[in-house]
């Protein structure tokens, strides 16, 4: 399919937001220069490349995400503005967004949501020529910056630990969880230190620290976006032995689905393990994005969550973004196939020695390698990117051993705690709807914490997940493959593998019943 050539009307609003974008006075605030340089360097280009995208061609569609998360990353560094140049800078990343959302529609193959956020565009880019009027640059007061909590960090997966320093003079801070007050902390020796008692789940942090006599805060520390786990939560034990009836019962349930499957359940809290054609090897479709999250992170440094390219990585893990794994490979690694290799090398490190990104096959040493390898019992036909159920179990058994605080999991995938737990609270966030609803979720319910990652074709479905259940966290992988292979069927293999693990004669844990 050929891109598709701008339209005389696109052409002519693109021209007019150019020209209602003069160089910025030399005397306006840094913040509002940098907005007004933001919109006179990326806006027309998120405009065109909008409207080179409208016939859906792969490199146009990709095009249109790339621009208008350059115009996003543009206008977050010029934050804060002035006042007056605020419903500017709102009106442009309205635009940026729905730049985003018509390109992600392309790629979710959702035509409703393209042409919904296509629909809004012309809007978005009348009220950026109606407030650039309005947009006087100003200085504006410097804001002082917040400092994120000790522990937990900002988007971390939690084991419950809250510790932060406190200013000088504070005797007490107030801890307010969404927005509401939930505790009230001592302060000892400039250091506040608390259990979390808060419901599994999402939830943006604040401490306010006060002086002896009350009144204004002295300093405020938050951390938005943390993922709070169960107190169960904190364990990591290497697979140690094979449970043979379970493995029995899963060779049962795989006998049952119509196609081939692979199955892998682990035990974090006992150690023990069982699978089913667990080293087969599948195609892997988007479960092979867990090399790339971790290879990113491991390059984004200690405070990932402030890069500019983090935005990308939470859509590739929470909604397993094509366009934003195909934005981040250049970005990490200087061009496509550098990026590719680093994902590569991230899934040896993870002990996944079977598994592929496209850049060859890297064998290397797993973190958990006591039990011996399994049997190859019902092998897909070959593919060119693939993976394995045993290969997900290792990648997810890494994380939450480096999350833990386990310093050989550490050295091994290259991520700080900061950084692995950050990895757990992205998977914990995935977008629970449509192909990314997973295998699990449905029999999970809402309300129990699962770290997943999953995969889909026309062929396969795919979910490797770590189940936050009451007595501890499992390791549970179900892969699917059959030529035309309906939801339904796949999820219902799924549904019958938690059935399995939230068995107490299986385990010896349970997990919440589903609402």
């Amino acid at each position: 399919m050929r891109p598709a050539t701008p339209s005389p009307r696109w052409s002519a609003l693109a021209g007019l937001l150019i020209a209602a974008l003069p160089v910025p006075a030399p005397l306006a605030q840094a913040s509002d220069r940098a907005l007004l340089a933001a919109l006179d360097g990326r806006l027309a280009a998120a405009v065109a490349a909008g409207a080179g995208a409208a016939g859906g061609e792969r490199r146009a569609v990709q095009a249109q995400y790339d621009a208008g998360r350059d115009l996003q990353e543009a206008l977050g560094l010029a934050e804060p503005v002035s006042r007056a140049c605020r419903p500017l800078a709102g009106a442009a990343a309205r635009l940026a967004r729905l730049e985003i959302l018509a390109a992600e529609g392309v790629d979710q193959i959702d035509a409703a949501a393209t042409a919904a956020a296509r629909a809004g565009i012309p809007a978005e880019a009348a009220a950026i020529v109606r407030t650039r009027r309005a947009c006087r640059p100003a200085p504006t007061p410097r804001r002082r910056p917040v400092a994120a909590i000790d522990a937990p960090r900002p988007r971390e997966a939690s084991f419950g630990d809250l510790s932060s320093r406190a200013p000088a003079r504070a005797r007490t801070a107030e801890l307010r969880a969404d927005g509401r007050l939930v505790a009230r902390l001592t302060v000892v020796r400039r250091r506040v230190r608390a259990r979390l008692a808060l419901p599994p789940g999402r939830h943006d942090l604040e401490l306010r620290f006060l002086p002896a006599s009350g009144g204004r805060p002295l300093a405020l520390a938050r951390s938005d976006g943390v993922w709070l786990l169960p107190r169960s939560a904190r364990a990591a034990v290497p697979a140690r032995r094979v449970d043979s009836r379970l493995e029995t019962r899963l060779r049962a349930l795989a006998g049952g689905f119509a196609g081939r499957s692979a199955l892998w359940a682990q035990d974090l809290t006992s150690g023990r393990a069982a699978g089913w054609n667990a080293e087969a090897r599948f195609p892997a479709a988007s479960t092979v994005k867990i090399g790339l999250l971790v290879a990113a992170l491991e390059r984004l440094g200690r405070a990932p969550e402030r890069s500019p390219l983090f935005a990308d990585l939470e859509a590739m893990a929470t909604r397993s973004s094509n366009l934003a794994t195909n934005r981040l490979l250049p970005r990490l690694g200087g061009s496509e196939a550098a990026g590719a290799a680093l994902a590569q090398l991230a899934l040896r490190r993870l002990g996944a020695a079977g598994s592929t990104f496209p850049a060859g096959y890297l064998i290397g040493s797993e973190l958990q390698p006591a039990l011996p390898p399994g049997r190859v019992e019902d092998p897909p036909p070959a593919s060119w990117r693939v993976t394995t159920a045993r290969d997900l179990a290792r990648a997810l058994f890494a994380i939450q051993a480096a999350a833990v605080g386990g310093r050989r999991a550490r050295v091994g995938t290259g991520l700080g705690r900061h950084q692995a737990r950050v990895a757990l609270g992205l998977l914990l966030s995935t977008v629970p709807g449509g192909d990314n609803l997973g295998l699990f979720r449905q029999r999970l319910g809402p309300s129990v914490p699962a770290a997943q990652k999953h995969g889909w074709t026309t062929s396969v479905r795919h979910s490797a997940a770590i189940v936050y259940s009451r007595g501890g966290p499992l390791i549970v992988v179900c892969l699917t493959y059959r030529p035309g292979l309906v939801d339904r069927q796949a999820v219902a293999l799924g549904g019958g593998l938690i059935g399995l693990v939230a068995d107490r004669r299986a385990f010896g844990v349970s997990l919440p019943r589903s609402g």
